[in-house]
């Protein structure tokens, strides 16, 4: 069979001189069979999830979800921070008590061992909420938010049953069930970030209302420390965790439900899919062959669809011309882009890095002004009785 009878010259497109620069006309072949093969096929790879657009989804549904992932930050990602609440109560219930027991021991000792303890427990929680974000990136690329969002759950609900059963574990229950914990807040408030995706118009308050949600997070341990005194003890740490359950089961089931399976597309992947869509429905104007003719119609449709579902989600605004202004803005505010073109021995040595590090050294001693007094060097006893 020859190469004429299975391909059809008018399925080649050509572009006018001109239209990339190019200075000839060039033909884009789609063959319509396999010319290498079956041993030479590449592998399949893996693809990654695809990203869906918000138009596509309602919009009170899209609030919803918005609504439901600032309530689960608020009560999931970041509740390790809240130690300071935290840390009398388990003392009051005896934590590693047993643990620090010494026989014939001054009771100073074994309150030093218990302090030890407890503040290495919350050293390594947050040290793990850091590292963290390294593999929960990589797994909600991979993966999505709805599979980020249930391996929250699953470790919230885990840590939360260690710390409640602690007492009859052969193993630091506390210890692995904080750190469970400081896993699961990550998965939680990562995989929310794209809802800000869901209105472009707003994603700068979005990411900010996530972000500030984390923060309050902390505020859990400080109610249920209030709950305790008010009770005197009756609300035991037990009774606390196996009530918290009730969040990753929450979670999980917004995840099954509620939550998007698949990130929403950026402003920028929208407007490239418009571009493709404009592009596609030019280059079939300027040919006249067999197939373009069919074509028009659904290629109008979808270009339209695509331009009217942008228009809802961006705004009337033009792209180009929000792109201009936040340039603009940038370029009056005098600091965006100062230290691009530095190198990075420059960008050590410039004045905008010694004041960095001089704000986050003051801004960290600000959070605990009680441990930098405490390592303090004393004054001097001078023979005063």
């Amino acid at each position: 069979m020859s190469l004429q009878r299975v391909t059809s010259l008018e399925t080649f497109m050509t572009y006018p001189q001109g239209f990339y620069g190019w200075a000839s006309w060039t033909r884009v072949h789609k063959l319509t069979f396999n010319p290498l093969p079956e041993e030479w096929d590449p592998e399949p790879t893996i693809e990654r999830p695809q990203t869906i657009a918000a138009f596509n989804v309602s919009r009170w549904k899209r609030l919803l979800q918005v609504i439901a992932s600032i309530v689960c930050c608020l009560l999931a990602a970041g509740v390790i921070f809240g130690y300071g609440a935290l840390k009398p109560v388990l003392k009051s219930e005896g934590a590693y008590r047993q643990r620090c027991a010494i026989p014939n021991g001054l009771p100073k000792d074994e309150e030093i061992c218990i302090e030890m303890h407890l503040n290495f427990m919350f050293t390594i929680a947050v040290v793990a909420t850091n590292v963290a974000a390294l593999p929960v990136g990589a797994i909600l690329d991979h993966y999505g938010p709805r599979v980020c969002g249930l391996l929250g759950s699953l470790l919230l609900a885990f840590g939360a049953v260690l710390m409640a059963f602690e007492s009859r574990l052969p193993i630091d229950g506390l210890m692995l069930g904080y750190l469970l914990l400081a896993l699961g807040g990550p998965f939680t408030f990562m995989s929310s970030f794209q809802l800000s995706n869901a209105f472009p118009r707003h994603s700068g308050l979005i990411l900010a209302l996530l972000t500030a949600a984390f923060d309050a997070s902390s505020a859990v341990f400080p109610i249920f420390h209030f709950a305790y005194r008010a009770t005197e003890g009756a609300f035991t740490r037990r009774t606390f965790f196996l009530v918290y359950l009730i969040v990753p089961a929450v979670i999980a089931l917004l995840q099954l439900t509620l939550m998007p399976a698949r990130s929403y597309k950026t402003a920028g992947e929208l407007v490239g899919e418009a571009d493709d869509a404009l592009f596609d429905e030019f280059a079939s104007k300027i040919y006249d062959d067999e197939e373009t003719p069919l074509l028009h119609a659904q290629q109008r449709q979808h270009c339209a669809y695509l331009i009217e579902g942008m228009e809802n989600v961006l705004g009337a605004e033009a792209y180009a011309d929000r792109v201009t202004r936040e340039t603009s803005v940038n370029n009056a505010s005098g600091v965006w882009g100062s230290l691009h073109t530095l190198s990075a021995s420059e960008q050590l040595k410039s004045p905008w890095f010694v004041l960095i590090c001089f704000f986050t050294g003051t801004y960290f001693l600000r959070l605990s002004p009680t441990s930098f007094l405490a390592l303090a060097p004393k004054p001097a006893d001078h023979g005063r009785p």
